[in-house]
C-alpha cells in the first residue's frame, strides 16, 4: 500500500475502530504503533524521556500541545448535520464551548511553556507552538479576518492613483465619500494616521493605527453601511476580543519570563488574517530585546511573500524583532476545494515548483535581513533537503554561523537524517513534538499525513540510507 492511499484512510478506519471495537482497544493499539513514534507522551511529564534523549544528540525541543478534536462516535454524532467542508473545519481545529474551557487550554499552554524551560538544553531555548483557535471561538476568528480584509480594502480605495501611499488630498476626498464629518474631524483622523508627519500614509501605519477594538468608531460615520460596517465588531465580540487577547499576553509574558520561545502557528486562510494580526501585536509587545514571539507563513500561499515583506516592514519600523518560521503549508486539500465551493481564486501556488522558488525567496530575504544586522531571526521548518542545504548554503555565504539565529526543524519521527545531522553540525536543530491524550492527538496526524503524504515517501531515502550504512559496516560497502 503506498503512503499517500494509506493515509486516505486512516483517518476512517481509526473512526471506525472507536465505533466497533471502543476506545481502550484502539487507544491501546495506536499507542504502541503510529502515536508513539510521532508523538513524545500524554502529559508534561511523560513527554521528559524523549526530549531529554534529542538534547543529548544536540537537538533541541518544539513543543506542541495537538490536541483538536476528538476522532470518536459523540464528535461524529455532534458534527452529523454539518456539510462535508464543515465537518472538516471542526476537525481541524479547536472546538469552541465556552470561554472557561479557553481559560484552561491557556493554562495547558502555559503548563507546556514551564516544561519547555525545565527541558531545555544548555544549546538551544525551548520552543512551544500556540493555535489560536484554541483560545477563543474560531467564528470570532474568522470575522476578526474579515475586518481585516475589509479595512485593507478600505486602504486600497483611498490610495486612489494605488502608489501604496495615502496623500492627504486623497485622504479628504475618499473620507468625505465614505464617511460624514467635519474638516476638523478629517485632519484629526489624518493626523493620527500619519506617524512620520510626512503628509503620506502608508498600510502598515494605517493597520498599526486603525484597530479591531476601536474601528467602531470610525464605521459610526459611515454613510454605507457597507461590507466594512457588518465586519465591525459588537460589544460583546470586543470583549470576547479582549479576553482572547489576555489570555495571548498571559502565555508571552510567561514565555518572556521562562526564556521560551512562542510560536503562533498558522492555520486556515480564513483565520490567518486575524492570527497575523494577533502576532504582529505580540511581537510589537515582547519581541524589544530578544526574539519572544515567532509567527508562522505558509509559503504556498500566493499572497506568502507580500504578507512577509508588509511584516517586515512593520517590525523595522516599530524596532522589533522579526521572528518567524517558515513552512509550505498544511492544508492544500481544503483550502483547494473550500475556494472552489465559494467561487473565489485559488489561493494556493500553482505548482510545487512555484511553491519551493516562494519558499526559497522567502528564507534568502529573511536571511539577508540577518546578514545586513537587522533584528530578525528564523525557522526554517522543513524535510525538504535542497531546502535545508539552500539555507545552509547561503547562511554560509552570508557569514552566518551556524549557531546564529536561524533554527531548523522536523516532525518528530520524520526526517531524522536531517535533524540530527543539523545537531551534530552545531546547527539549531529541532524536533517538533507533538502531545496529548490519544484520541485528541490522532485528528492532528492524520491530517499530517494527509497533506504531507509526499513527503511522507522520503522515508525511502532514509530506509535506503539506512541500508547503505547497515552494508558498509558489514564491510560490503565504501
Amino acid at each position: 500500500m503506498s503512503v499517500a492511499m494509506g493515509s486516505e484512510w486512516s483517518e476512517d478506519l481509526i473512526r471506525y475502530s472507536y465505533k466497533i471495537l471502543g476506545n481502550t482497544i484502539t487507544d491501546t493499539v495506536l499507542k504502541y504503533s503510529y502515536f508513539n513514534h510521532f508523538c513524545a507522551g500524554e502529559d508534561a511529564v511523560t513527554i521528559r524521556p524523549a526530549i531529554q534523549s534529542f538534547d543529548r544528540d544536540g537537538v533541541g525541543s518544539i513543543l506542541d500541545y495537538a490536541a483538536e478534536a476528538d476522532i470518536n462516535e459523540d464528535t461524529m454524532e455532534t458534527i452529523k448535520g454539518l456539510t462535508e467542508e464543515q465537518r472538516d473545519i471542526t476537525v481541524r481545529t479547536y472546538d469552541y464551548k465556552n470561554e472557561e474551557l479557553c481559560d484552561k487550554r491557556m493554562s495547558t499552554f502555559a503548563d507546556c511553556l514551564r516544561s519547555a524551560n525545565a527541558v531545555k538544553g544548555y544549546s538551544t531555548n525551548g520552543f512551544v507552538a500556540i493555535k489560536c483557535t484554541a483560545l477563543t471561538d474560531p467564528q470570532l476568528l474568522e470575522k476578526m479576518s474579515i475586518t481585516v480584509t475589509e479595512l485593507r480594502n478600505l486602504f486600497n480605495k483611498f490610495d486612489i492613483d494605488g502608489s501604496g501611499f495615502i496623500t492627504k488630498d486623497e485622504f479628504q476626498k475618499q473620507y468625505e465619500r465614505y464617511f460624514s464629518g467635519s474638516g476638523a474631524n478629517i485632519e484629526e483622523v489624518f493626523k493620527m494616521l500619519d506617524t512620520d508627519d510626512d503628509g503620506m500614509v502608508d498600510y502598515v501605519a494605517w493597520s498599526n493605527r486603525i484597530t479591531i477594538e476601536d474601528l467602531y468608531k470610525l464605521t459610526f460615520h459611515c454613510k454605507v453601511k457597507g461590507p466594512l460596517f457588518k465586519a465591525t465588531f459588537t460589544n460583546e465580540e470586543r470583549e470576547m476580543l479582549t479576553r482572547m487577547r489576555s489570555r495571548l499576553n498571559t502565555l508571552a509574558e510567561l514565555a518572556s519570563e521562562m526564556d521560551v520561545h512562542m510560536m503562533i502557528d498558522a492555520e486556515h486562510t480564513y483565520f490567518q488574517p486575524a492570527i497575523d494580526n494577533i502576532a504582529y501585536t505580540l511581537m510589537n509587545t515582547y519581541n524589544k530585546k530578544k526574539a519572544v514571539i515567532f509567527t508562522t507563513y505558509q509559503m504556498y500561499l500566493v499572497d506568502s511573500m507580500g504578507r512577509l515583506m508588509t511584516d517586515l516592514k512593520r517590525a523595522e519600523l516599530g524596532d522589533y524583532y522579526f521572528a518567524a518560521k517558515l513552512v509550505r503549508g498544511a492544508y492544500m486539500e481544503l483550502e483547494r476545494k473550500r475556494a472552489e465551493e465559494m467561487g473565489y481564486k485559488d489561493p494556493i501556488q500553482p505548482s510545487k515548483q512555484a511553491t519551493d522558488d516562494n519558499y526559497n525567496e522567502g528564507v534568502a530575504e529573511v536571511l539577508r535581513r540577518i546578514r545586513d544586522g537587522k533584528k530578525a531571526e528564523l525557522m526554517i521548518a522543513s524535510h525538504n533537503q535542497p531546502s535545508v542545504e539552500n539555507t545552509v548554503r547561503v547562511m554560509s555565504e552570508y557569514g552566518i554561523p551556524n549557531d546564529g539565529p536561524v533554527h531548523f526543524a522536523q516532525l518528530m519521527g520524520m526526517a531524522d537524517h536531517l535533524t540530527y545531522g543539523l545537531g551534530k553540525q552545531k546547527y539549531k536543530a529541532y524536533k517538533y513534538v507533538p502531545y496529548g491524550q490519544v484520541k485528541e492527538v490522532m485528528p492532528y496526524l492524520t491530517r499530517r499525513a494527509k497533506e504531507n503524504s509526499g513527503m511522507l515517501g522520503g522515508a525511502k531515502l532514509e530506509i535506503q540510507m539506512f541500508r547503505t550504512e547497515i552494508l558498509r559496516r558489514l564491510g560490503f560497502g565504501k
